[in-house]
């Protein structure tokens, strides 16, 4: 695995900040089940990028990451269904029912009446 190579995880931090948001999407996309010894580090960058990221795509794959790290970043995944972007709300109430939060159908039912989703 390239990532167990500090250099490589090291290209894969900075990318996680590059101001082109396809580079940031792909190196989340990598750190998927991140778990190596700088993970407090990455994972506290991917749960800022859930809910600031500039760009909806962005938010939506930093979900994926966090959820993919486990229940313990629920919060976050919570966090985000308040998001603007429908694309970051699906993705988070997909990660939400995922890593077991209460109740999900109520989530869900608070979407059901907007017109705007069709």
């Amino acid at each position: 695995n390239g990532m167990d190579d500090p250099q490589i995880r090291a290209i894969v931090k900075k990318a996680l900040s590059d101001s082109l948001w396809s580079v940031r999407e792909l190196a989340l996309t990598i750190c998927e089940g991140y778990e190596h010894d700088d993970q407090a580090e990455v994972v506290a960058k991917i749960r800022q990028m859930a809910t600031k990221d500039s760009k909806s795509l962005g938010r939506a794959q930093a979900v994926n990451a966090v959820a993919s790290l486990g229940e313990a970043h629920l919060d976050v995944v919570e966090k985000c269904l308040n998001d603007q972007s429908y694309t970051v709300i699906a993705t988070s109430l997909y990660a939400y029912a995922n890593l077991g939060g209460i109740e999900p159908l109520k989530k869900v039912q608070q979407f059901e009446p907007s017109e705007s989703l069709t």
